[in-house]
């Protein structure tokens, strides 16, 4: 679901963090502000 989400949410290829954060299953302060537009 986590990989969905990320994936469908951001509509952007994978990256280095965002995949990292993906495993991870928590994203950073930045890529959540990110996300959250």
């Amino acid at each position: 679901t986590v990989l969905l989400w990320a994936t469908g949410r951001a509509g952007l290829p994978d990256h280095p963090r965002r995949t990292a954060w993906r495993w991870d299953g928590r994203p950073p302060a930045d890529q959540t502000a990110s996300s959250a537009g």
